[in-house]
């Protein structure tokens, strides 16, 4: 649906740009880039630790010497407090379970339960939403990673890190900030 989308907005605003759908994992493009864009928590959605090294190696491989690579996730840390300060949240045997209900800017009220694994740092989501008079929704997990975590991953696909923000507006990185946004370049 969003490649569909993404290509009629592409023809709207006369935008060169190719879009290609595969596994992240194992992709092959004919061309090396000079930056790569992983934005809004795209990252950590495999269920083992090497899918995700598969992922940045394969990014390395289409950045040119010297690329950039821009990397957004969820602070972990701000994360895991923003679910046990949550008003129902509950600690048994190293999860954390908490949930909340936002309305949307549509008037839609979404109900989400977050599980927060300590041990493993997988953070498990059910979203639910009534629409239409029908119960819509859908689960997802994610991997939390630190910057010692990621560093050692990027380290091993060629990357090095040389920044690391909290936001979109650059501010310094810390366990409160939202989001871990590492800037890192290819050796």
């Amino acid at each position: 649906i969003f490649i569909s989308i993404a290509g009629k907005n592409k023809a709207v605003h006369n935008a060169n740009v190719v879009f290609k759908v595969a596994d992240m994992r194992n992709f092959k493009l004919k061309k090396h880039f000079d930056a790569a864009i992983c934005m809004f928590t795209s990252f950590g959605y495999f269920d083992h630790t090497h899918d995700d090294q598969k992922v940045l190696k394969q990014i390395a491989t289409h950045l040119t010497k010297g690329g950039i690579f821009i990397l957004d996730l969820n602070n972990s840390f701000r994360t895991a407090w923003r679910i046990a300060q949550l008003p129902d949240a509950y600690h048994r045997r190293h999860t954390i379970t908490g949930s909340e209900q936002t309305q949307l800017s549509n008037k839609l009220r979404v109900d989400t339960v977050h599980a927060l694994n300590l041990c493993t740092m997988k953070w498990c989501m059910r979203k639910t939403w009534k629409y239409n008079k029908n119960i819509r929704g859908y689960r997802t997990s994610v991997q939390l990673y630190t910057v010692p975590e990621l560093k050692r991953m990027l380290e091993k696909s060629k990357f090095r890190i040389t920044n690391i923000f909290g936001n979109f507006n650059a501010s310094t990185y810390s366990p409160g900030a939202p989001r871990m946004i590492i800037i890192a370049t290819k050796k």
